[in-house]
């Protein structure tokens, strides 16, 4: 073989040496960070914080394992109470109550997580869920009848919250029509943690600024806190 021959054979193996390691699988027992493991940590920040909260929320939160029971994958927590998201017909109110039934009978838990409020206060549940027809829609759902609660924090602005938070992961629009000549309402929601946790605005609040409701994934809150 010639100078230059060995020159350049030299070379190959030079750079084989160099970058055979960069295929290599990792050691044994290292393992990348888990998927959404950052949106789940978002939503365990937003859930701990009481920006958003009021004083009756915690019994909001206790709640979701019985909302889970029932068939629901998101919820709404409102000012006054808490509504699953799943529209039954009408006709269809046998269902309905039996999926309330399943919520009332789901065994109580407590969220393991710290959250806002007293420690008597953390272990609160609802009083009641039932079979209602929601007046934002006038639809058949699963929730808590309208009661004397504070579950949202009074006046919390949707500024304080991308102040608190940061800006979120989008914005969208929802036009909420009952199907009556009443306007549609036309909620501005804020989408934080994936997806998990969705903070909302309506134009039909005296300040359009002002949170309405937040809008929780069911599903990840039980892998999150419970």
């Amino acid at each position: 073989m010639t100078s230059i021959g060995r020159a350049v054979c030299g070379s190959i193996l030079l750079i084989l040496l160099r970058c055979g390691t960069g295929g290599a699988p990792p050691p044994e027992g290292s393992a990348a960070p888990a998927a959404g493991s950052a949106e789940s940590a978002k939503l365990v920040e937003m859930l701990q914080d009481p920006l958003l909260w009021g004083p009756d929320y915690p019994a909001a939160i206790n709640s979701i394992p019985a909302f889970a029971q029932a068939g629901e994958r998101s919820v709404e927590v409102r000012s006054r109470r808490v509504v699953g998201a799943q529209k039954y017909a009408r006709s269809d109110q046998a269902r309905a109550a039996a999926a309330a039934r399943a919520a009332m009978e789901a065994p109580p838990r407590v969220a393991h997580r710290m959250l806002p409020g007293s420690a008597a206060a953390r272990t609160r549940r609802v009083q009641s869920i039932e079979a209602l027809i929601d007046p934002d829609d006038r639809a058949l759902h699963v929730g808590t009848p309208d009661h004397t609660a504070q579950y949202i924090a009074p006046n919390v602005r949707i500024d304080e919250v991308i102040a608190r938070f940061g800006k979120p992961d989008g914005v969208t629009v929802n036009l909420l029509d009952d199907g009556t000549e009443r306007r549609p309402i036309q909620q501005t929601r804020y989408h934080y943690a994936g997806d998990r946790l969705i903070v909302v605005t309506a134009d039909v609040n005296d300040d359009p600024r002002r949170v309405d409701r937040v809008l929780i994934d069911t599903g990840a809150v039980l892998r999150a806190i419970f």
